[in-house]
C-alpha cells in the first residue's frame, strides 16, 4: 500500500515536471517568435527610414537644381548692369580654404565639382574667374561679376554666400576661396588679400 502511494506520488511529480517543462518550452518558443518578429519589424522600420532619407535627398537635389535654373534666368536678364557697393570703404579681402565646403548636397559643393585650377597666389579659378564668397544680395551661387578696384579689375564667380550680411565680422566684403597650402606666407599671416589687390571696391557689375 505504501509502495503504491509512493509510485502515485512520483507519477504526479513526474507529470508536474512534464507540464512545467512543456510550459517552459512554450514560453521559450514564444519569446523566440517574439524576438524574430521584433527583428523583422526593426528591419522594416530601418528600410523605411532609409527610403525616406533617400527621397529627402532626391527632393533636396531637385530643389537645388531648380534654384540654379531660376538664378541663371535672373542673372542673364541683368548682364552688364551695375550693382551698388554695400561697403565702399572696405579694403579687407579675406579668404577661406575651399575644403571647408563639405555639404555634398549644396550648390557650393556642386559648383566646385565642375572643376577649378589654382592661381599662383592660391586662389581657386574657374573659367578664368576667381571663386569668392559674397553677400547674397550680389546673387546666388554661380553668379559671374566684375569687381573694379583702384588699380585692378577682377573677374569673379560667387561660389559661397556670406551669411553675416554685406561684410563678415572682419569687415571683408570679398572673401576668396583658396588652397591654404598655396597662399603666399605674408598673405596667410595677414589674412588679407588687400596686400595683393589693394583698395576698396569701386564698382560691381554683372558679367563681363
Amino acid at each position: 500500500m505504501k509502495s503504491s502511494k509512493v509510485i502515485k506520488k512520483r507519477t504526479l511529480m513526474l507529470a508536474g515536471y512534464t507540464v512545467f517543462s512543456t510550459i517552459a518550452v512554450l514560453m521559450l518558443l514564444f519569446i523566440f517568435i517574439l524576438q524574430q518578429n521584433n527583428i523583422k519589424l526593426q528591419m522594416e522600420v530601418d528600410a523605411s527610414l532609409e527610403k525616406s532619407q533617400q527621397l529627402i535627398e532626391v527632393a533636396k537635389s531637385e530643389q537645388n537644381a531648380l534654384e540654379r535654373d531660376l538664378a541663371e534666368v535672373e542673372y542673364l536678364s541683368k548682364l552688364g548692369s551695375n550693382i551698388s557697393v554695400c561697403a565702399p570703404n572696405s579694403t579687407f579681402k579675406s579668404f577661406m580654404d575651399y575644403r571647408e565646403i563639405t555639404d555634398e548636397t549644396s550648390n557650393q559643393f556642386a559648383l566646385l565639382q565642375k572643376g577649378f585650377s589654382i592661381s599662383t597666389h592660391g586662389i581657386l579659378v574657374q573659367d578664368g574667374r576667381f571663386l569668392v564668397a559674397m553677400s547674397k544680395e550680389y546673387g546666388p551661387i554661380g553668379t559671374d561679376l566684375t569687381i573694379v578696384l583702384e588699380n585692378v579689375t577682377l573677374r569673379i564667380r560667387i561660389a559661397d554666400i556670406k551669411h553675416q550680411g554685406c561684410t563678415s565680422d572682419d569687415g571683408s566684403m570679398l572673401e576668396f576661396l583658396v588652397d591654404a597650402n598655396k597662399v603666399y606666407p605674408n598673405i596667410l599671416d595677414d589674412g588679407n588679400f588687400n596686400l595683393l589687390y589693394e583698395g576698396p571696391i569701386k564698382e560691381i557689375r554683372y558679367g563681363d
